[in-house]
């Protein structure tokens, strides 16, 4: 598993829609899932390579500032492949 996962985690679908267009602006990245959570929390979870997902998540942060929410983000530069079809939600592995 070469590629590191980023998670943005929003209060509101807005939020993240406006993280999530950030992200894919700012760096390589490809958004993988949005989830809904509870209590109107929403994440979402890109994927790319370390560099990009820190620029990514970097960018998104300061995007979702401007509509006064402050994100909780989280960078895994090389995930358990377990644990990557747990987060993405799939049996197949990853390649």
């Amino acid at each position: 598993m070469a590629d590191a996962f980023g998670l943005i985690e929003c209060r509101g679908l807005v939020a993240t829609m406006v993280a999530v267009e950030a992200m894919c602006k700012a760096a390589s990245v490809r958004c993988a899932r949005i989830d809904r959570v509870s209590g109107g929390v929403v994440v979402a979870v890109v994927i790319g390579d370390l560099a990009g997902v820190g620029v990514a998540l970097e960018a998104a942060g300061a995007a979702v500032a401007a509509y006064g929410e402050t994100p909780r983000t989280q960078i895994y530069p090389r995930l358990e492949p377990g644990a990557a079809r747990l987060l993405l939600g799939t049996g197949e592995p990853i390649t």
